[in-house]
């Protein structure tokens, strides 16, 4: 562990020094660029106290938007309590830094995500992309179904993906929790298109956004144009080299005129495509 935090340390030579900064009582040492979200940022930190690196995403208000940085906050720091899943990425702590007056939680450092990994590859045909990284996902989102949590936020960048080939599902900011909601503060207009079905969540087909979400994260993972919109999307479904019977059923998950169609919630999904494709033998994960 020396010599790790020697190298974080003397990175700072490469580096403006404005980038680093303690947070939580000098407890996480911020070093270098974060990944930037719409109203928070990711950064590679030094947890001082247990001497590993974390992922502290810290929460900032954005023109007096502090409600919603606090809902933002609430509701992930809620979600990652309660949602202990191998493909869920895993909290560590969370709090308020009264120094900076930002909100901060800190989970599991995981250097690639999907978005990453598709600027240089695609995955050739559905079962490659199913097996390797769709079935984590949906047995994460089943698993955060069941536990009355949906993300609403599915997209390539909040898709981990660790050195052995392991999913991890990140970012339940805009997350929906039965019976844990603010009154009177929404994030319902929050959202990542075309990964976001186009009608507005009422709370009458919230599970299946999820459902949405996945395939349409699926479709631009198998397709070798950029996806843009929703009309991409149906567009180059067709074009995808997959059984009839398989599309079809994706068809009905990207419904953009009836979202009753769609499958309820990603355990109905996920039971459908293992009745169609069944599952192949277990096989050990690729290294991404």
């Amino acid at each position: 562990m020396t010599s790790n935090r020697k190298t974080l340390t003397l990175s700072g030579v490469r580096e403006k020094e404005s980038s680093k900064r303690f947070l939580a009582d000098n407890r996480y040492l911020l070093s270098g660029m974060p990944r930037l979200g719409g109203i928070a940022s990711v950064f590679r930190a030094l947890d001082t106290q247990e001497e590993r690196y974390i992922a502290l995403k810290v929460f900032r208000p954005l023109n007096g938007t502090d409600s919603v940085v606090e809902e933002s906050f609430r509701r992930e720091t809620q979600a990652l309590s309660d949602l202990k899943h191998p493909n869920i990425v895993q909290i560590f702590d969370s709090g308020f830094d009264q120094d900076t007056k930002e909100h901060y939680i800190a989970m599991e450092w995981i250097d690639n995500d999907l978005e990453r990994f598709l600027k240089d590859n695609r995955f050739e045909g559905w079962r490659p992309f199913f097996t390797k990284i769709g079935r984590q996902i949906l047995e994460a989102l089943a698993y955060a179904h069941s536990h009355r949590t949906i993300h609403r936020d599915i997209k390539p960048s909040n898709v981990l993906i660790t050195g052995e080939g392991n999913v991890k599902l990140c970012d339940f900011g805009i997350s929906k929790i039965r019976n844990f909601l603010e009154p009177g503060v929404t994030l319902a207009h929050f959202a990542s298109f075309p990964f976001a079905p186009p009608e507005i969540d009422d709370g009458s087909y919230s599970y299946s956004r999820d459902v949405f979400g996945f395939v349409a994260l699926a479709i631009v993972s198998l397709s070798d144009d950029k996806i843009e919109n929703h009309r991409d999307l149906v567009v180059y479904l067709e074009k995808l080299q997959v059984d009839d019977s398989l599309k079809r059923l994706l068809r009905r998950a990207i419904s953009l005129d009836n979202p009753g169609d769609r499958q309820v919630n990603a355990a109905v999904l996920l039971a459908e495509l293992d009745r169609l494709v069944p599952p192949a033998p277990t096989q050990k994960k690729d290294v991404f």
